[in-house]
C-alpha cells in the first residue's frame, strides 16, 4: 500500500468510509486545531466546556497529525458514560487509494501480515493475526500487545478492509492502555465494524465537517 499525495482526501471523489454516530464515540477529521477541539467536544452535552474531554481530543488529534507516514485522515475516541466520559480507547482511520483488484490485494496483505509488525517506541510482547468478513468485504485482523520503555502496556487492534465499494484499502487502528477493559473495548470495536458503511450519515459531526450538509 502506498501513501496518498498530500492534496488527496478520501472524500474528493465520492462517499467516504465512516461510522454511524455513537453517543460515547466522537469522530472527526484530522487537524482541527485548538478551537476545533472545543467545538468537537461540544457535540456532546457532557463535552461542553469539559477540559478533560477537550484535552483528550487535542491529544489524539496531535497523534494523528504527527503520524509518521501521514496517512491518518480520521480520528475517533471512546468516552464511555460508565467511566465518567474519560477516554478509554482511540482509533486512527487510514485510507490507501488505487488498490487495484480487491482479492489480489487482500491475499498479498494477508501474507505480509503474517510477519510481526514494527511499531515505534514499543516492544511487541504478543501478536495474533486472523481473517474475517463483514458487510464491506474481507478484512485482516491484527491484535498487538506492546510495552513501552517505562513498562507500560499499550494494546492495538488493526483492521484492514478490502471492499468492492471503492478502489481503496481502509485501515482502522484502535488503541488503548486499559488492559482490564479488553472485553468492553472489543465489544465496541465489533459494533463499529458491523455498522461501518460508505457514505456520510446526515446530521453527523463528520458530515458537517466535510461540508456535505
Amino acid at each position: 500500500m502506498e501513501q496518498q499525495g498530500e492534496s488527496w482526501r478520501p472524500w474528493d471523489e465520492d462517499q467516504v468510509f465512516t461510522f454511524p454516530e455513537r453517543e460515547d464515540w466522537i469522530f472527526w477529521v484530522t487537524g482541527m486545531g485548538t478551537e476545533g477541539a472545543e467545538e468537537i467536544a461540544a457535540t456532546r452535552e457532557w463535552g461542553v466546556g469539559n477540559a478533560a474531554v477537550i484535552g483528550a481530543i487535542r491529544a489524539m488529534d496531535q497523534d494523528a497529525v504527527e503520524d509518521e507516514d501521514g496517512t491518518a485522515w480520521g480520528v475517533g475516541v471512546w468516552l464511555p458514560a460508565e467511566h465518567d466520559h474519560e477516554v478509554r480507547a482511540g482509533v486512527l482511520i487510514r485510507t490507501f487509494p488505487d488498490r487495484g483488484n480487491a482479492k489480489k490485494a487482500y491475499r498479498k496483505f494477508r501474507k505480509q501480515a503474517a510477519r510481526v509488525p514494527q511499531l515505534p517506541g514499543v516492544t511487541i510482547s504478543s501478536y495474533d493475526v486472523g481473517e474475517g468478513e463483514v458487510d464491506l468485504g474481507p478484512m485482516v485482523e491484527q491484535i498487538i500487545d506492546t510495552v513501552n520503555e517505562a513498562g507500560e502496556l499499550y494494546l492495538y487492534w488493526f483492521y484492514t478492509f478490502f471492499s468492492d465499494a471503492k478502489d481503496e484499502v481502509v485501515r482502522l487502528e484502535f488503541r488503548s492502555v486499559y488492559a482490564h477493559l479488553v472485553d468492553e473495548i472489543e465489544e465496541q470495536i465489533s459494533d463499529l465494524l458491523s455498522h461501518a458503511f460508505y457514505g456520510v450519515e446526515p446530521g453527523s459531526a463528520l458530515s458537517k465537517e466535510l461540508g456535505l450538509e
